[in-house]
């Protein structure tokens, strides 16, 4: 099985480039050797006991593998039948106008379809992503070669070009996330820009999904990492979100708003962050403080300047008290603050986003703990945002309501 998997690696490897009769000869030898594997792979499961268990990952893994292989070399030889590879440059414009409206094209998009909707599991090792992943991008570059071979233009044409760069966000996306391995995020986000005509204007929702990737690292905790060295990561992703221009991005309506609402949401994740990061460093700075030493009652909990519900703040009320780091800039009150207006933007721009309906009502939920006196706006506000979380994305969010009950637990005659 192996053995066939290698013949159909090396024979998609060498399609495009090999003569006729040479990519006939490996065409046939791949065929023969696709359904040996098929019969292989049968026979093994057959062996295998009857309820899947973990004995059956392994082959379910390799028949994966084995049936991409075979559909990238079915891909492969129609376009290179289609187009009879090399005459390529003496055909150029009659095989352009071709692209266009015959089959390779439409059978690109068929099997992207497939692909992206045949991922491995997000709990699944990286071993197993980054197998798919790879071969995927491999086979992406073959093709963008060949439709670059016709004539450049016709590499917009190609939905390769856009399936290139979303596989390698959406690995960045399960390593950051589900396995928390940064190094392998990064490396995949920095390969970004070396995607041919990633900064033209076909590519705005790539551009911005890596932007919002890079925003997330931002916001990861590294082991051993200090005080500053936090912040300045914070920071960083700050400065990434005001960067990105939506006047030059051409996203519809619909994705204008979602997008928009999804870097307001991501701002003010880093600003509560930033803001809890001081609180520790204070609590840590305190409970090293000898228990004689002054109490200084003004720097508790953040408690008036803004209201919860409304996302407003109290223009006559006293300035927060609170003195920042020299090196941290804005202290914890404004951090808090600002991190409240940014969620309540973000729900005013896209109202349906169910994300930021949880992260506005976990922001407010934890407010509402902070300190020993407990502001019932906060709580107010965190039911509200669960429940219109639980409206919107009720399959997820439902998991809040023994939170929201016992918020509840806090109403009284007022």
């Amino acid at each position: 099985l192996q053995q066939g998997v290698q013949v159909l690696y090396q024979t998609d490897s060498n399609l495009l480039t090999e003569s006729r009769e040479e990519a006939q000869k490996h065409l046939n030898d791949a065929e023969r050797q696709r359904w040996d594997g098929v019969r292989v792979l049968l026979h093994q499961w057959q062996r295998l006991p009857p309820i899947v268990a973990e004995s059956h990952v392994p082959l379910l893994r390799l028949c994966h593998q084995y049936s991409e292989l075979v559909e990238g070399m079915d891909l492969l030889d129609g376009i290179r039948r289609e187009f009879r590879l090399p005459d390529l440059r003496r055909h150029a414009r009659e095989y352009t106008s071709r692209l266009q409206h015959q089959l390779p094209l439409k059978q690109c998009r068929n099997v992207l379809q497939q692909w992206r909707n045949r991922l491995p599991n997000k709990w699944e090792s990286m071993i197993s992503w980054t197998d798919i992943c790879v071969w995927r991008n491999f086979l992406f570059t073959l093709v963008e070669c060949c439709f670059g071979l016709i004539v450049p233009e016709c590499r917009e044409l190609s939905a390769f070009l856009h399936d290139l760069p979303w596989t390698m966000i959406k690995l960045a996306g399960i390593a950051r996330s589900t396995h928390r391995q940064a190094d392998v995020a990064v490396r995949q986000l920095y390969r970004l820009p070396v995607v041919p005509h990633l900064d033209s204007d076909a590519f705005h929702v790539e551009n911005f999904l890596g932007l919002a990737q890079k925003v997330k690292l931002c916001l990861m905790d590294e082991p051993g990492e200090s005080l500053n060295q936090t912040i300045d990561s914070l920071k960083a992703g700050i400065n990434l979100i005001n960067s990105f221009n939506f006047d030059q991005a051409e996203f519809s309506r619909e994705m204008y708003d979602c997008y928009k609402a999804q870097l307001f949401k991501l701002r003010a994740n880093i600003q509560l962050k930033w803001a809890n990061k001081l609180r520790e460093s204070r609590e840590k700075t305190a409970a090293a403080t000898p228990q004689n030493s002054p109490k200084d009652d003004s720097k508790g909990a953040p408690n008036g300047p803004y209201r919860a519900s409304s996302a407003q703040f109290d223009p006559n009320a006293p300035p927060a008290t609170s003195e920042p780091h020299p090196d941290e800039g804005p202290s914890e009150e404004v951090l808090l603050r600002d991190a409240d207006e940014d969620y309540n933007v973000a729900m005013r721009i896209n109202p349906v986003y169910g994300q930021g309906w949880l992260a506005w009502g976990r922001f407010a939920d934890s407010m509402f703990e902070r300190g020993d006196m407990r502001d019932l706006n906060y709580a107010i506000n965190a039911i509200t945002c669960y429940m219109m979380g639980i409206v919107i994305r009720q399959e997820k969010m439902r998991l809040y309501m023994p939170r929201v009950l016992w918020l509840l637990t806090y109403d009284d005659e007022q």
